[in-house]
């Protein structure tokens, strides 16, 4: 049987996990100010978690940058696996604790998809422009929620999405006259 042993991150990342830590402990304070007085009674972040969001981002960016020999993971990447492992960790916790599974019948979707929705949020406000969310249209905003809540999301191919999502907005918007670049 194999023994787990957990990967070393690099001095780098260590250094920058109090930073990063605080940064979605920021993001957080922000998310909740848009969300419904009902379910900011009852969430709460759990810091423990959290610290291992962020442990787990780092280990895949080094991850990444030893694989193609990068120096640096550029903003889509660092937004995708952002979004993979708030999503998959879910530092957000619900603060209810009750035996009546009926509890869980009356929960409206916000509740429920609390951690997805703050996963995209914090990758847009932190790492894309949070102007471009509104943009998004409905459907794709939907499919990220539903790929964040229901798929194991592969950071790589989320990046490109987001990469592509970024420039297609972008597009859209700009001024007639402007070339587009991608």
């Amino acid at each position: 049987m194999e023994i787990y042993k957990r990967r070393k991150i690099s001095e780098e990342s260590k250094e920058n996990e109090p930073k990063r830590f605080e940064s979605i402990v920021l993001a957080y304070e922000k998310f909740r100010t848009f969300i419904s007085p009902q379910t900011r009674e009852v969430i709460c972040l759990n810091r423990a978690i959290l610290a291992g969001v962020v442990r787990n981002y780092f280990g895949d960016i080094d991850r990444f940058k030893d694989y193609t020999g990068s120096d640096f993971a550029d903003k889509h990447k660092q937004a995708a696996y952002t979004i993979k492992w708030i999503a998959k960790l879910k530092p957000i916790q619900i603060k209810i604790d009750t035996e009546d599974i009926h509890i869980y019948e009356s929960m409206h979707n916000e509740l429920m998809e609390i951690n997805a929705r703050f996963a995209i949020y914090a990758a847009f406000v932190l790492f894309l422009d949070e102007r471009l969310m509104p943009l998004i249209s409905k459907t794709v905003f939907d499919h990220l929620i539903y790929d964040a809540l229901f798929r194991n999301i592969s950071g790589s191919q989320l990046a490109f999405s987001l990469f592509l999502m970024e420039r297609i907005v972008s597009c859209y918007y700009r001024k007639p006259d402007e070339e587009f670049k991608i």
